[in-house]
C-alpha cells in the first residue's frame, strides 16, 4: 500500500503558511496539505515551557505525532520564513497578539527568536525522521516561491 502523501507548511507567525496552504489546496485537492503540525507544538511547547499539551505530557504527545509521521505518511515538509521587518508587518496587518502589545522592536525580536525555533527544530527533526525540507523565503515574488514548492513536491 502507498503511503499517504502530505505536505506540511510550518514556520513563525506571518510567514505566508496559510496563504500558501489555501493556494497549493487548489492545485492539488488530492494531497494532504498541513497548515502547522507537530513542529509547531515543538516550538510553542519549548517557547511557553509547557509540561503538558492537550492534556497530555508533553514528551508524550510529541513522540505520538513524530511517530506517527514517520511510520504512516509520506511526508514533506515546508519550512516558510521571512525577514522580520515582513514578519512584523503581516503580524500587525492581522492584529497578531505576537505584536500586538510590544514595540516594534521587541516584536521583530520576538519573530526572530520564534524563526530561529523553526529552523533549528525543523532541522533536527526532519534529519532525525529522515523527512525531506524545503526552505522557502515567503517574502519573495509568490510565483517563485510556488514553483519551488511545487518541485519540491513532485521530486524535481
Amino acid at each position: 500500500m502507498e503511503k499517504e502523501k502530505k505536505i506540511i507548511l510550518e514556520g513563525p507567525d506571518g510567514s505566508g503558511k496559510t496563504t500558501l496552504a489555501n493556494i497549493l489546496r487548489q492545485k492539488y485537492p488530492a494531497l494532504d496539505i498541513a497548515d502547522r503540525s507537530f513542529i509547531s507544538d515543538r516550538v510553542y511547547i519549548q517557547k511557553f515551557e509547557r509540561t503538558e499539551y492537550l492534556g497530555v505530557d508533553s514528551k508524550t504527545y510529541l513522540s505520538y505525532w513524530e511517530q506517527f509521521h514517520k511510520n504512516n505518511l509520506n511526508v514533506k515538509v515546508v519550512l516558510c520564513i521571512a525577514d522580520e521587518k515582513v514578519l512584523y508587518e503581516r503580524c500587525l496587518a492581522k492584529n497578531d497578539p505576537i505584536v500586538k502589545d510590544m514595540s516594534k522592536d521587541l516584536a521583530k525580536l520576538a519573530l526572530i527568536a520564534d524563526m530561529n525555533l523553526f529552523i533549528n527544530w525543523s532541522h533536527e527533526v526532519c534529519t532525525r525522521l529522515n523527512m525531506p525540507l524545503l526552505i522557502v523565503h515567503t517574502d519573495k515574488d509568490i510565483k517563485d516561491t510556488l514553483k519551488e514548492i511545487e518541485d519540491f513536491i513532485n521530486d524535481r
